[in-house]
């Protein structure tokens, strides 16, 4: 079962940076490692679309070298994008945890709030 928390999403307009926190949950401690899976950035839509999954790299330490462990870990992530044009108006992250199936993705979307000073 995925952690019920959703990814965070922040701005930061002076560094012009989105940066994105949240856990994933993926198979096998030993094996996997998380990723980022996809990175579009939509210029006509000032969108950007991220993917966040995890991926095979089999074990390469400890005293079972090649051998991986049967089991399903929870662990938290970050990610700090820095655009060289403006920050998008709109965020949207997809968590891809390891049930096979979409059922317990993580889908978030965030818009940002432009303020005046």
């Amino acid at each position: 079962i995925p952690p019920s928390e959703k990814p965070i999403i922040n701005f930061d307009s002076e560094e012009n940076e989105v940066y994105i926190e949240g856990v994933l949950t993926y198979g096998s401690s030993t094996c996997n490692a998380i990723t980022i899976r996809n990175l579009d950035f939509e210029d006509v839509k000032n969108e950007l679309y991220i993917g966040v999954g995890w991926i095979e790299e089999g074990n390469k330490s400890g005293l079972f070298t090649g051998s991986c462990t049967d089991d399903l870990d929870h662990k938290p992530y970050s990610v700090t994008l820095e655009l060289e044009s403006s920050l998008p108006s709109r965020v949207e992250i997809v968590e891809n945890h390891f049930d096979p199936t979409e059922d317990d993705d993580t889908h978030v979307v965030t818009n940002r709030i432009e303020y005046s000073e």
